[in-house]
């Protein structure tokens, strides 16, 4: 994607983040941490760069989720978390990261409350996962897992007395579902993506 096009993009999608109010969750025994939300320039558009954590994980083995991990006593901000993370799992050197907001946290059933963190990288991006928690990395264009065809509505899930509607996203021969799944929703409803709101 031409330069100029890769800057309208992160200008838009920065507007849209400052615009909004995002949800912030606070549950009383629930665990905080933070995952980065990589968005990377590729020729034909940008992608979202998804992780398959490893299968010997203790948590969350095996699923397709964003680079993340808990908040620890030096990270001042979700942003620090947030960059150390994808630091440790992918390699991302965190100058190569332009923060451009949060989006809304998501409660999970599994006793986190996470919040995302929304990064633009614009140039080459050689992620070199950690085999101990990285299995693979998966880049799919926003273009696709956009479209409306490739998501399937998973009923609802009650979460510390709240109940969420649940879905995935079938594409590139994977499916991204729970928290994950919530956290691109809520990314397509930000830019403002075509039918993004029925969705959940």
């Amino acid at each position: 994607m031409p330069f100029h096009r890769d800057e309208l993009f992160v200008q838009r999608l920065r507007r849209a983040l400052r615009r909004r109010r995002a949800r912030r969750i606070a549950i009383p025994g629930f665990v905080r941490a933070v995952t980065l939300v990589p968005i990377v320039s590729r020729p034909g558009g940008p992608v979202l760069v998804f992780t398959e954590r490893s299968a010997s994980l203790p948590s969350h083995a095996g699923q397709i989720s964003f680079p993340g991990g808990r908040r620890e006593r030096q990270d001042r901000t979700p942003r620090d978390t947030a960059l150390r993370e994808a630091r440790e799992e992918l390699a991302i050197a965190p100058e190569s990261v332009d923060v451009l907001g949060r989006l809304d946290d998501v409660a999970t059933y599994t006793g986190f409350v996470i919040t995302p963190v929304v990064g633009w990288l614009s140039g080459p991006a050689p992620f070199r996962p950690d085999r101990r928690e990285v299995r693979s990395v998966l880049e799919v264009p926003l273009s696709r897992i956009g479209d409306p065809a490739r998501f399937a509505s998973r009923g609802s899930r009650t979460v510390a007395g709240r109940r969420y509607a649940m879905g995935e996203f079938r594409v590139a021969g994977v499916t991204v579902w729970g928290a994950t799944a919530r956290m691109v929703h809520c990314l397509l409803k930000t830019l403002g993506w075509p039918k993004a709101a029925s969705l959940f």
